[in-house]
């Protein structure tokens, strides 16, 4: 797997000319794309409003914290 940022992403997804949906059992945004070699790739990613929800769904369980992963790196 790699690491990428949103702007990465979104870029990967312009230049792959693929568009994005919106995986309807997670509530979670993907894209596919092909390689040169024709292997297929998924990326899996989350967007302001994704983490948003997802937040807002663990609240029920009362969490001790939020953590974020790369700050600045998001949308």
């Amino acid at each position: 797997a790699q690491v990428l940022t949103f702007a990465q992403t979104m870029a990967l997804a312009k230049s792959a000319n693929s568009p994005v949906s919106l995986d309807p059992a997670s509530g979670t945004p993907y894209f596919q794309y092909k390689e040169n070699n024709n292997s297929l790739h998924t990326v899996w990613f989350l967007d302001a409003v994704t983490l948003f929800n997802q937040i807002k769904l663990s609240a029920n369980s009362h969490p001790a914290g939020i953590a974020l992963w790369r700050l600045g790196s998001e949308d």
